[in-house]
């Protein structure tokens, strides 16, 4: 992936080069953290496409969320509600 200094090509090489190649991308979990604004989406996304990994953006998840209990009216501070 360009821009990554050969880091996901080399874990790509390092997986196949152990004989686990397909059952190592099955089971390659990516967890990208870091400030507001700072580029995690977008290295989320390229990293998925460049991995053949899905992609899950758990803003947009707690954003849902959050919508849903306000336009049910619901007190924001019940954790049950979000659970629901």
């Amino acid at each position: 992936m360009r821009g990554d200094g050969g880091a996901v090509t080399a874990a790509l090489r390092s997986a196949e080069g152990t004989g686990a190649g397909q059952d190592a991308r099955q089971h390659f979990v990516v967890a990208v953290d870091g400030p507001a604004a700072a580029g995690k989406g977008t290295l989320a996304r390229r990293l998925a496409a460049a991995l053949g990994l899905p992609y899950l953006d758990t803003g947009m998840l707690y954003r849902a969320v959050g919508r849903r209990v306000l336009d049910t009216g619901a007190d924001p501070r019940d954790a049950a509600v979000a659970e629901a």
